[in-house]
């Protein structure tokens, strides 16, 4: 399985604004368990595609199922979370 993580900051106004994590398979996945930790700076205004299932203080916690999709010319199996982020961001950001 491949993890991507992608955080978008406004460079101008130092402000945290998205971050994508995105997982990728061969095969398909179920009860895949996606953790994300933040540092007290940071707060999730809103996420896709819904709220995580469980949140503990700073952590919040998504139960992946894949879905299927067509990527060139093979079959992928995919889950994605998009965060929309608040916060100051001290550049560079490392994840």
């Amino acid at each position: 399985m491949r993890v991507k993580v992608v955080v978008e900051v406004d460079e101008a106004s130092r402000k945290y604004k998205s971050s994508v994590i995105y997982l990728t398979s061969p095969s398909p996945f179920s009860g895949v368990r996606i953790c994300v930790t933040l540092k007290p700076s940071i707060a999730i205004t809103s996420c896709w595609p819904r709220w995580p299932d469980l949140i503990e203080g700073r952590r919040a916690v998504w139960v992946a199922s894949s879905y299927s999709r067509d990527f060139g010319g093979r079959r992928l199996y995919s889950y994605g979370i998009r965060l929309e982020l608040g916060g100051r961001a001290r550049l560079p950001v490392v994840v």
